[in-house]
């Protein structure tokens, strides 16, 4: 049996011991997370609400074959992609989207006891040679806001996409720090090149998990299971 196999059945054998009521732990803290959850912008100039993200700048949504500078469903990005992704948006240097989710008391204790673990993964890229660029941050706060630790994942660049455009994945493995009552996740779009800012992303998942099933080194391997 595989590496793999003995990790994912392992983590479906203690899944299957968690408690209903558990919030943060073993299941993607991304909501919306593929950008499925409402339109996309008809022609990638208009910027559209994204449900689940609190948003700044023309952070919007384009849908895989809109004409223009925008990856098809056959250029590089997840195997099991929607409709949909996210982008910088029209006439911005920069737009993020965010989210927060509060520790309940029973996620507290357990973050307390220093044996939880996350895992975060996204697909991250741009369009042919520009620079524009996406990074995903996830940010751990105690109870007074102060940050204790965070930890990113891209920039994907033209060079690593090999000046194609697309999306590749990027992913990063830790530990959350005792105290952690707030876990804020920051997705921001960077624009170098054009008007438009062309940073892309798709796919994106972290998930925290304890006691850690697997060998660490299987972390970025199992994240798929858990994608919104």
């Amino acid at each position: 049996m595989s590496r793999l196999a003995q990790a994912l059945i392992s983590l479906t054998f203690l899944l299957s011991s968690v408690p209903v009521q558990a919030q943060l732990f073993f299941h993607n803290l991304f909501e919306n997370s593929g950008a499925e959850a409402g339109p996309a912008s008809p022609d990638g100039q208009t910027v559209v609400p994204v449900p689940g993200w609190m948003t700044s700048g023309n952070f919007t949504v384009v849908g895989y074959g809109t004409p223009g500078e925008f990856p098809t469903a056959t250029d590089p990005g997840p195997p099991n992609r929607g409709s949909n992704f996210f982008a910088g948006g029209p006439n911005n240097a920069s737009s993020t989207a965010s989210q927060m989710y509060e520790a309940s008391p029973q996620d507290a204790s357990e973050i307390d006891v220093g044996h939880v673990f996350y895992t975060m993964e996204g697909y991250l890229g741009g369009f042919a040679n520009e620079q524009d660029h996406a990074m995903v941050a996830v940010i751990y706060k105690n109870a007074q806001g102060e940050i204790l630790s965070s930890a990113t994942i891209g920039p994907v660049t033209a060079a690593d996409r090999n000046n194609r455009t697309g999306l590749l994945v990027d992913h990063v493995n830790g530990s959350v720090p005792v105290g952690t009552r707030r876990v804020e996740l920051i997705l921001t779009m960077t624009r170098i090149d054009g008007s438009y800012n062309n940073a892309f992303a798709d796919g994106l998942s972290i998930v925290l998990i304890s006691p850690l099933p697997v060998d660490p080194s299987t972390w970025g391997r199992i994240k798929a299971s858990y994608r919104h």
